[in-house]
């Protein structure tokens, strides 16, 4: 499940998982530009009112249900009104990058082998 409504990151997204929920149409965009296979991500909250319940999504053997507390009007962001909040997103992204080439480096250099 991806919660961040639109600002999404390719860590995010594991290709071998048989589901992927996000909260809205443009999150679901993102992971498709991610590589996602579109029939594996779904929607779950961009339809849902204040104090709505979803329908069960089912995952497996699993069923989640979504209630959505509160909506808060979209706006721009601007450096004036959200320079920390722009300097914490860049600080999560450069960091999830260097998480990301540190796991592929350990990937390349580890050897696992599994017997039954």
């Amino acid at each position: 499940m991806v919660t961040d409504l639109v600002s999404t990151h390719a860590l995010w997204f594991d290709k071998r998982a048989d589901l992927i929920l996000v909260p809205t149409e443009q999150a679901r965009q993102n992971a498709i530009q991610y590589h996602m296979l579109p029939e594996k991500v779904r929607v779950a909250l961009d339809s849902l009112k204040t104090d709505e319940i979803s329908a069960p999504v089912r995952d497996g053997e699993d069923f989640t249900l979504f209630r959505v507390d509160d909506r808060k009007a979209q706006r721009k962001l601007t450096i004036e009104d959200d320079y920390n909040l722009l300097a914490d997103k860049t600080r999560e992204i450069s960091m999830q990058k260097k998480l990301f080439d540190l796991v592929k480096k350990w990937r390349q250099d580890v050897f696992v082998e599994e017997r039954l």
